[in-house]
């Protein structure tokens, strides 16, 4: 069953052969990032990754957010449209992304969509 990988930068590590890379700034990556606006919010790893499942199923929702996302309506739907046109390639393969195994990761959501049979997650 396809799972999610963490990418690392250690010498010698490589990505499994047929593993995907997920991150920014790939066609796959999570326009919402997590952050902390000082004065003003929190915006946190959970929420980045709900807002990139709600972004995929509402594109016209979120149009823009204040740690990264979209200017315009147009391009959140056109960057939309381009990921999950691309979705076909990540079907029964692992994922890798930069976040930690035991945190939230955008890269869960990816593999729900692409392998609704289940995934498995290491």
């Amino acid at each position: 069953m396809p799972q999610r990988i963490q990418r690392k930068r250690t010498k010698g590590f490589r990505l499994p052969e047929g593993c995907v890379y997920v991150g920014r700034p790939s066609v796959f990556g999570n326009p919402f990032a997590p952050a902390v606006i000082p004065g003003w919010a929190t915006h946190s790893r959970e929420l980045a990754v709900e807002d990139f499942g709600n972004w995929l199923a509402h594109p016209d929702v979120f149009s823009r957010n204040t740690s990264g996302g979209f200017a315009t309506k147009p391009e959140s739907v056109d960057a939309r449209d381009r990921l999950l046109a691309a979705l076909p390639q990540l079907v029964g393969h692992d994922l890798a992304c930069w976040c930690h195994l035991s945190q939230p990761c955008h890269a869960d959501v990816l593999l729900s969509l692409a392998n609704p049979e289940g995934i498995a997650n290491d």
